[in-house]
């Protein structure tokens, strides 16, 4: 039986302020995690380019949340204090 080498897989290093979002900033790249620092729905573009809004029961406020995305929208996003990870 052989060993079989996992992928590392590194921690987002780099803060970056999101805030309440912003519907023209667009992140290249993409943001590897989100935190949030009240509770709220959050709409998002994932490094696909689907829109998509992520439930406020579905996160949890000081924890990061691993997602790629490549723009956190103020319309349609009710959390606040968010912080992107890169």
């Amino acid at each position: 039986m052989g060993w079989t080498q996992i992928p590392k897989i590194l921690p987002p290093t780099k803060i970056v302020n999101v805030g309440a979002g912003s519907d023209a900033t667009v992140y290249s790249p993409p943001l590897r995690a989100l935190s949030i620092g009240t509770v709220g729905d959050v709409k998002v573009k994932d490094a696909e380019g689907n829109d998509v809004t992520i439930p406020s029961n579905a996160l949890t406020a000081g924890i990061q949340h691993p997602m790629q995305v490549s723009m956190v929208y103020q319309t349609g996003t009710t959390a606040s204090e968010i912080v992107g990870w890169r």
